[in-house]
């Protein structure tokens, strides 16, 4: 690949040297697809071997860091050589850069050469790692039979001369490999940083607009600002792609090694030293693409401050609109992520270090008194609107509750004193008491260690009523605000709505700020709390208390922290949504017949409203009551009279309002091929699985419990008919799965084609029609993306109730097959075919919501491409309400629960990978 020097002198051009070198000389490109070869040869025949020789231990091993090893390399591999992959990295290069500003724009040259500079050294260091790794992997200490299994494949099986020109390419693999992953590293740098580049020019370029300029100058600099943002934004959504799945292989090939590394640790110095060579450079590699990441995340963040820093008060109104709608686009960050599910930047790379928090640390005290003394006085009287009745109520069903959860925590921790005997076999510390001290230590000991359990208790009771009393008052706080929105009329003087409206707004922000607050004192706790919950949880469940006593303290304490944790859930849900009734109480009032200024401050009001009050840390876990309740259904099959009604008048309402599919025919064509392949396919492995559990051997008397009822109590005619209804039953429920299915995936692809439609006439409104003509195209747009939202609406609808049941099912399913093995071979074969149709199922049906996210997704990159700043007043206004709708995305999901995309398969993956792992672990402890 020839790259040709854009923009003038680019410091950052000797980074792509090493990835030109491999991939723009033919003899140097067909090298690479020898190694490609020679490696997935190596695999095949390793795996035929492992198959062949029954050494299926050796998964568990510490060969699997090969495979994690050969998934980087692969996926190196493919990134730098597929000419689909080259072809996109080249188009980005050439069509991209030469929309970006030249580096010395605005003075920025300094800044660029320095960042240059760290980079090159950076890549040199790399480099230099790359050698030393690959250096440190060569037989240095024998000949690695029991390090590399390809090394001990080749020695067992190839003779002298041909072992030695396996090993020599074996050995020069590593080399090339590791030059192959380095090239993709500063492919992603190159372009990462000239993204990041152009971010910070903007900004500085943004903070230069002055109030002394000509308004047609400001107006040209605004739009210049504006398509560079939108060039910006499409070079993001390129360099995602181009990560899209890339990203995938290479965290689960980290995770896969790391893991391989710990729990298979090296015995030898030599095996040590290359664990240890590998994990810095792998930690290195890791850290510096998140810290790009992230430095790119903030430039992107940082453009709001710009626009928003602007003197756009002093500019005309022309000029006031194009800010508007930039700052509306503004907020939105250039992020590289592959569909939200893994994102690169620092919350990638630290997750959570927490440390606990007690009541009595000073920094926890003095936070909490800063929280009463500094939002107590802000907040309105308990009298206000009439409302001191309902919180008197509130206060005296909180005093009751408080009043029980003292007592029965004192009885509890009474339960828990040595009434029967000195509990040397219950407490650690009372064992190691009585082994190790006097009599007298003995009973000062034991005085102090019981009562502790008492001032423990009461120290968490402490915490738990602090909180309730702060909440309880936020949440009376907001039902004041609500009554209070729902009282201003129309009729009054409009001073006077002045002045309510702006003490309901300066409460709405006290009470934010005091969410913030209870936020950040709960933060720590919540996770401290949660993991000992857990902890204490699996305890009861893994180590059952044997005697009565014990059994009874057990369940005072589950009632007790169950009480608890509903009481935190109730909490936290009547707060989220008394905030939530926020909007709608602001919303209706009657503002339309208030004046400009009154309207204006609603608007600003409103748009702040929709921001829910919510307890949680960082939006990990948050409380409310679906942290408390999980899911509660009942099954809707196929033939459900409502189920059939919803689906018929899904067809009959939305499809007449959808686009005709002339508009992107040749891509539906594709879409529709591939979708009938795979419905033949299902239909051929259902048919196959129904007929596999067909009784080939035997009567099936041990398998299916039905037939051994009717075996043991039907005559001889009566058995025959129930079985053959028995049997058939196989064939005609697998078709109504299957027709599921395909009726499902009838509506998402129409509506993800009906996305792509729209998504390309978007991209293609124009700038120099009549403004009329536009509004039309405009409005086309907007009334059917409408009825895409109604569509994805329905379907959800259709989906509510299936989803957690399909859910549930392929957990048992799974369970069942890994906790029950079959002994048979029929047995076995079953359950592969099972578990095969199944996974190719969830695989599916999961791809389907994945794509149709993405395609909602590109909506707003589309529209947002548009020409709009060459559009009259009126356009722009509709296109800057288009925009705030196309920030919604479509998902298919159960009240956010259970989401079908890529996210869950991750999640089935990670829970099966889960649970055998553990059963592999307590087999291997039973042994």
């Amino acid at each position: 690949m020839i790259v040709n020097e854009i923009l003038k002198d680019d410091s950052l051009l000797p980074l792509l040297i090493l990835p030109r070198t491999l991939n723009s000389h033919k003899f140097v490109q067909k090298i690479s697809y020898f190694y490609l070869s020679f490696m997935l040869m190596t695999v095949v025949a390793d795996g035929i071997v492992v198959a062949l020789t029954n050494q299926w231990n050796l998964i568990a091993s510490r060969y699997t860091s090969l495979g994690g090893g050969f998934f980087i390399v692969l996926t190196s591999y493919v990134a730098l050589y597929h000419p689909k992959v080259v072809a996109m990295t080249l188009n980005t290069y050439n069509q991209i850069f030469p929309s970006l500003w030249p580096l010395d724009f605005n003075g920025c040259r300094h800044k660029f050469e320095k960042m240059a500079t760290l980079t090159k050294i950076g890549a040199l260091l790399m480099i230099v790692g790359v050698l030393v790794i690959a250096t440190a992997g060569l037989p240095w200490y024998g000949n690695e039979y029991d390090v590399y299994f390809p090394v001990k494949v080749a020695v067992d099986y190839l003779n002298k001369f041909a072992l030695n020109v396996y090993l020599f390419f074996f050995y020069t693999l590593f080399y090339h490999s590791g030059f192959t992953v380095l090239s993709n590293v500063f492919y992603l740098t190159y372009f990462i940083l000239h993204l990041y580049n152009q971010f910070c020019m903007l900004s500085e370029k943004l903070r230069t607009l002055s109030d002394s300029q000509r308004q047609e100058l400001v107006t040209q600099d605004l739009i210049s600002c504006i398509k560079l943002h939108q060039t910006l934004f499409e070079y993001t959504e390129i360099l995602n792609t181009l990560l899209y799945y890339p990203i995938y292989f290479y965290s689960a090939s980290g995770v896969i090694i790391g893991l391989v590394i710990i729990l298979c640790p090296s015995n030898t110095p030599a095996d040590l030293l290359r664990a240890t060579f590998l994990a810095l450079f792998t930690i290195s590699a890791a850290a510096g693409c998140c810290f790009l990441g992230q430095i790119l995340e903030n430039s992107s963040e940082e453009i709001f401050n710009s626009v928003y820093g602007t003197p756009w008060y002093a500019w005309n109104f022309k000029n006031k609109k194009l800010v508007l709608v930039f700052l509306q686009l503004s907020q939105r960050k250039a992020v590289l992520s592959s569909s939200g599910l893994i994102t690169i930047n620092h919350q990638l790379l630290i997750g959570v270090l927490t440390c606990y928090k007690n009541l009595y640390q000073p920094s926890q005290i003095k936070m909490f008194w800063n929280i009463h003394s500094e939002i107590f006085p802000a907040l309105w009287s308990l009298d206000v609107a009439g409302c001191r009745q309902n919180f008197e109520k509130i206060a005296n069903l909180t005093k009751i509750g408080a009043m029980f959860i003292i007592i029965a925590a004192l009885f509890m921790i009474t339960g828990c004193l040595p009434w029967y005997g000195d509990e040397y076999d219950v407490y650690l510390p009372v064992k190691v008491a009585v082994d190790y001290f006097n009599k007298y230590a003995l009973n000062v000991y034991l005085f102090f260690f019981y009562t502790l359990l008492y001032h423990a208790m009461l120290t968490i009771l402490s915490n738990i009523l602090c909180l309730t009393y702060m909440i309880l008052h936020l949440y009376n706080q907001f039902c004041m605000l609500n009554e209070k929105l729902k009282t201003l009329s129309d009729n009054k003087h409009q001073d006077l709505v002045t002045q309510e409206l702006i003490s309901c707004i300066k409460l709405h922000q006290t009470l934010l700020k005091f969410v913030k607050m209870i936020n950040n004192l709960i933060y720590y706790p919540i996770y401290c709390y949660s993991a000992s919950g857990v902890l204490v949880g699996l305890t009861i469940i893994l180590c059952p208390k044997v005697s009565l006593l014990d059994w009874g303290r057990t369940i005072l304490m589950s009632m007790m922290t169950v009480c608890i944790a509903v009481g935190f859930c109730f909490l936290g849900q009547i707060i989220e949504n008394a905030s939530e009734e926020n909007f709608n109480c602001a919303y209706s009032t009657r503002w339309y017949a208030w004046n400009v200024k009154n309207r204006k401050l609603l608007l600003f009001f409103l748009q702040q409203t929709q921001r829910k009050a919510v307890f949680s840390s960082s939006g990990i876990i948050t409380i409310n009551y679906r942290l408390l309740i999980g899911v509660l259904t009942s099954y809707v099959t196929l033939y459900h009279p409502a189920r059939i009604n919803m689906f018929v008048n899904t067809y009959k309402r939305i499809f007449p309002s959808l686009w005709s599919l002339d508009g992107c025919r040749n891509k539906f064509e594709k879409i529709a091929t591939l979708a009938k392949v795979f419905a033949l396919f299902m239909t051929a492995a259902v048919l196959i699985i129904a007929t596999a559990a067909l009784p080939w051997h035997g009567d099936e008397y041990n398998l299916y419990y039905p037939v051994k009822v009717a075996v043991d109590h039907f005559n001889k005619y009566a058995l025959n008919v129930y079985l053959f209804f028995f049997y058939t039953y196989f064939y005609h429920a697998s078709l109504t799965l299957i027709a599921n299915i395909f009726s499902l995936t009838y509506l998402i692809l129409h509506l993800y084609n009906q996305f792509c439609m729209l998504n390309e006439k978007l991209k293609t409104l124009p700038d120099n029609q009549p403004q009329d003509l536009v509004k039309q195209e405009l409005i086309s747009c907007i009334k059917l993306h409408q009825t895409l939202l109604e569509y994805i609406k329905l379907i959800n609808d259709l989906l509510y109730y299936p989803i957690y049941f399909y859910s549930a099912g392929e957990v048992t399913i799974g369970l069942t097959i890994i906790l029950c093995p079959k002994n048979t071979l029929i047995d076995l074969l079953r359950a592969i075919l099972a578990a095969l149709i199944t996974g190719s199922a969830v695989a599916g049906c999961c791809f389907l919501g994945q794509i149709l996210e993405n395609a909602s997704e590109e909506t707003f990159n589309a529209a947002y491409s548009a020409p709009w700043y060459t559009w009259n007043t009126k356009n722009r206004k509709l296109f800057l309400l288009f925009l705030q709708l196309t920030e919604k995305k479509a998902i298919l999901s159960s009240s956010g629960i259970i989401t079908v995309n890529y996210q869950l398969l991750i999640r089935l993956f990670r829970a099966v990978y889960s649970t055998v792992m553990c059963i592999i672990q307590l087999r291997s402890n039973n042994d």
